[in-house]
């Protein structure tokens, strides 16, 4: 089981939280400091630290309060010296009080002296561990600050994907609802299409049904008219035989006919062409004539030239008959 320090004791720290409680509000760290060394050395004989003060007043610095504490051994020295120069006290009882205080003091100074080194050098420990933790504790810092720069990098292009991808959706979905309206539209226009058909089935039927009675109908008038030209080839059949018979019998008088006429025509080509002859002679002696009439013409024609150059050359009064 560890041992309680005396300074630690309900007694010690009830009656420390007592005296401290007296003290005027606003009080130094200096004043409490003086009040906790003089109550644990004076009144519980405990020796005041610079650590055990600062764990009573929880004021200022184990600076300051080691500062305090010497105050407080000079304080207490200049009181001891004081009452030693009482001079109601016996010379040895002076003598040895002052040898005890005097120990005391050296003893009490060493200890500050210690006190204030272990602390230091705890001080100094504990500012080398708070460097080292504040250098691990940089690091960390900054590998945190990197860490977190990272997921940032990250969140942001997390963010840019998920904007990308918001886009890419609503970019989706607006190519969605335009393919779902043309669908409908799609569909829609298949709908009328197919209503268009099957009206359009309906209508071909009834007309394919018209086109049918009308197609049987012709072919009952057609039948009809193949019968009736039927009889009427059968009765041309028989006219032409008919006529063929007739043609038969008049063809032999006509080519009697033609025979006779072939005559007559031979003849009358015979004559035609002693006509021509004579119509040749007839002609060659009109040309011979229009010849002749052609020369007489100029013949008359020369002689009047030749009379009237006489008629010109004559004087007047004379007559000159013609031989």
């Amino acid at each position: 089981m560890q041992r309680q320090s005396p300074e630690n004791s309900a007694e010690v720290r009830q009656s420390i939280e007592s005296a401290l409680a007296k003290l005027p509000e606003g009080a130094t760290r200096s004043q409490k400091s003086l009040l906790v060394a003089r109550t644990l050395l004076l009144d519980h004989g405990v020796y005041p630290s610079a650590k055990v003060l600062h764990d009573f007043t929880q004021h200022g610095s184990l600076t300051d309060i080691s500062r305090d504490l010497r105050a407080f051994w000079t304080e207490l020295r200049d009181k001891s010296r004081v009452q030693l120069n009482a001079p109601f006290l016996p010379e040895e009882l002076v003598s040895q009080m002052g040898e005890a205080l005097g120990k005391i003091w050296g003893l009490a100074n060493d200890q500050a002296q210690r006190d204030l080194e272990e602390k230091r050098a705890e001080c100094e420990s504990q500012v080398a561990l708070a460097n080292g933790l504040a250098e691990a504790s940089r690091i960390e810092k900054e590998k945190a600050l990197a860490l977190v720069r990272a997921h940032a990098e990250e969140a942001q292009a997390e963010r840019e994907r998920r904007e990308v991808a918001e886009m890419r959706v609503l970019s989706q979905q607006a190519e969605i609802e335009g393919l779902s309206n043309s669908l409908v539209s799609w569909q829609n226009q298949a709908n009328k299409e197919s209503e268009a058909r099957r009206e359009s089935e309906i209508r071909f039927s009834r007309d394919l049904e018209a086109e049918r009675m009308d197609r049987s109908r012709e072919a009952e008038r057609f039948a009809g008219e193949i019968n009736f030209a039927k009889r009427q080839i059968e009765a041309a059949r028989s006219e032409l035989k008919e006529i063929r018979e007739r043609s038969a019998a008049e063809r032999t008088g006509r080519e009697l006919e033609v025979a006779s006429y072939r005559q007559r025509m031979n003849k009358a080509e015979e004559l035609v062409a002693a006509s021509k002859g004579e119509l040749a002679e007839v002609r060659a002696q009109k040309q011979w004539l229009d010849g002749q009439v052609a020369d007489l013409q100029e013949r008359v024609k020369e002689l009047a030239k030749v009379g009237v150059a006489r008629i010109a050359s004559r004087k007047p009064g004379k007559r000159t008959s013609l031989r």
